[in-house]
């Protein structure tokens, strides 16, 4: 393995523990009632970052300090984090099904294929809602987080 990929896989490894630290720390500020999934996929992400980070540590004795040029394959991976943290940090403030839907719609819209699709991103979103709701809600009886901006 090159080191320009060595870097790379280090890099994730230790970004994707930190974020999942912070997702799940930010898990805790939920209400009673509405923290049990939020802080189960917390810990969930924890756990598979850590599995990733001990499968990276022998790449660390091959890792050089020379620098390489910044590529454009690089900054996918981390579009894909930055915005996949700023939803989990935007659900305490606006809330679930508010994040998620935006979240969805601007992640399809942006991976996806516009053309003549617009409408199928739309009823995407509101079906995932939907059943996200009914499973939640109706099933399990578990309220999601609501949001401060709902709540003033």
């Amino acid at each position: 393995m090159e080191t320009k990929e060595i870097r790379k896989e280090v890099f994730l490894a230790v970004l994707l523990i930190f974020s999942s630290m912070l997702i799940l720390w930010q898990s805790y500020d939920y209400e009673a009632e509405s923290r049990q999934f939020p802080v189960f996929l917390g810990w969930l992400y924890l756990l598979f970052s850590g599995i990733n980070l001990i499968r990276v540590v022998p790449l660390f004795a091959k890792l050089s300090c020379v620098s390489d040029k910044f590529e454009k394959t690089t900054f996918l991976p981390l579009l894909v984090l930055a915005s996949v943290s700023l939803y989990t940090l935007m659900i305490p403030w606006i809330g679930y099904y508010p994040a998620t839907g935006l979240f969805l719609l601007i992640f399809m819209l942006t991976f996806g294929f516009w053309k003549k699709r617009g409408k199928q991103y739309l009823l995407a979103v509101a079906a995932f809602l939907v059943i996200v709701y009914l499973f939640f809600s109706i099933v399990l009886g578990t309220r999601l987080p609501t949001g401060e901006l709902w709540g003033l």
